[in-house]
């Protein structure tokens, strides 16, 4: 044998090339665009952008509501409100003396500011009291809810 005849003729290496290389043309022009991945969602800038507007957004609006002065109470809503914030800081003081069996020395062992609530201790009585813009809140453990009730209809009534 000789060895022109192991070897292919080269008209048949370039055929198998070009045949090789139209299959691969074929395969890469069937794949669907639904075969590519797609990028992780928060990748794509529409996104990244509105996310960061909103973002910006909050920062700013947290920004401007610190800076204003908040308004104060009008004369009606502060006689509504007080009393009934005394009457429930009043329930934890009560739920104080059902768990411990006293009344607390101070409202600072219940978490609260002494600058906001002045409480005083009259044997098994208390009596907390806030200052308002126009006047002083109490609330008296021996009158109970009624009291609070009482005032906030009081203005009620009066409002309409």
């Amino acid at each position: 044998m000789s060895s022109e005849t192991l070897l292919p003729e080269p008209s048949s290496i370039q055929d198998a090339v070009r045949a090789a290389t139209e299959t691969v043309v074929e395969a890469q022009a069937s794949q669907t665009v639904e075969d590519t991945p797609k990028p992780p969602f928060l990748s794509r800038p529409p996104v990244v952008v509105s996310v960061t507007v909103v973002f910006l957004g909050v920062v700013v609006w947290n920004i401007l509501m610190l800076t204003r002065d908040p308004t104060a109470l009008t004369p009606r809503e502060e006689a509504i409100a007080y009393p009934a914030t005394l009457f429930a800081v009043s329930q934890s003081v009560e739920s104080f003396r059902t768990a411990h069996g006293r009344l607390p020395s101070s409202l600072l062992e219940l978490g609260f500011s002494s600058e906001d609530f002045h409480y005083r201790v009259s044997g098994n009585e208390y009596v907390i009291s806030a200052v308002g813009t126009e006047k002083i809140h109490e609330y008296q453990s021996s009158d109970g809810i009624k009291s609070v009730l009482d005032r906030m209809a009081d203005v009620y009534g009066a409002g309409t």
